[in-house]
């Protein structure tokens, strides 16, 4: 089980303390992250600890840019003029530890594939 007390330490030193509803943002990410293990993982290892506390941080910095003046794009990017570097710092480590993590999750991308007859192909 993800040790929910070492998440709570790691995203105070990674929000500085200041967020108030810390335990409902560790929730969702250790929801997020159970969700994306694989079967047999080792989720009371402390990698997936910091992973977990860096998507409760993303978590959180995404809430919070959205009471301030930053514009987005609909993927979710935030334009630079608005100089919010808070939210992008978040994504990064989030990155980082997805990867640090890469044994312990379920690949992250797909593929879509169609398959055809060559008559389905042809425009008559």
């Amino acid at each position: 089980m993800i040790n929910v007390d070492l998440v709570k330490s790691i995203f105070n030193i990674f929000t500085r303390n200041e967020c108030e509803n810390a335990d409902d943002f560790i929730i969702i990410a250790r929801d997020e992250i159970t969700d994306i293990l694989l079967p047999g993982a080792n989720d009371a290892d402390v990698r997936v600890s910091f992973l977990c506390a860096a998507m409760a941080n993303y978590r959180y910095q995404q809430a919070k840019s959205a009471s301030d003046d930053s514009v987005y794009t609909y993927a979710g990017g935030v334009v630079k003029a608005k100089k919010n570097t808070t939210l992008g710092f978040a994504e990064s480590m989030l990155r980082d530890y997805y990867q640090l993590c890469r044994k312990f999750i379920k690949p992250q991308n797909f593929i879509f594939m169609g398959i055809s007859k060559e008559e389905d192909l042809k425009n008559d």
